[in-house]
């Protein structure tokens, strides 16, 4: 995976997480993003979820 992939998946990986917390109408921050890409992605961890987390620390 190159770095133009690397960054579409990373933010692929954050805009699936920040719209199901928005449709479970709760509020948007990092934390909340963080705790949906890790409940999202316990039955598929891949390298761009590890990305992923590590931006919204």
């Amino acid at each position: 995976m190159d770095m133009e992939e690397t960054q579409a998946a990373v933010a692929q990986v954050i805009g699936e997480a920040a719209l199901q917390v928005l449709a479970e109408g709760r509020e948007l921050s990092n934390e909340t993003v963080r705790n949906m890409v890790l409940l999202l992605a316990e039955a598929v961890p891949d390298l761009s979820v590890e990305f992923a987390l590590d931006l919204l620390r």
